[in-house]
């Protein structure tokens, strides 16, 4: 079974901030961490083609 892997200290750093803020940093550090390892994974590629940032700037409307 996979799970979480261990954050580091600069990601534990952050447990002091806003949940959804140190959320948004956890959900980075496990995106680069999928980046490191596999270029052709589904997120990696959907990342590179598509543009999220008017779904993101809607969703905080």
């Amino acid at each position: 079974m996979k799970s979480i892997p261990d954050l580091p200290t600069e990601v534990i750093s952050h447990c002091d901030l806003e949940p959804a803020e140190f959320w948004q940093v956890v959900s980075k550090h496990l995106f680069a961490q999928v980046v490191a390892r596999a270029g052709d994974h589904l997120l990696v590629r959907v990342h590179e083609r598509f543009d999220f940032s008017r779904v993101v700037q809607g969703g905080q409307a």
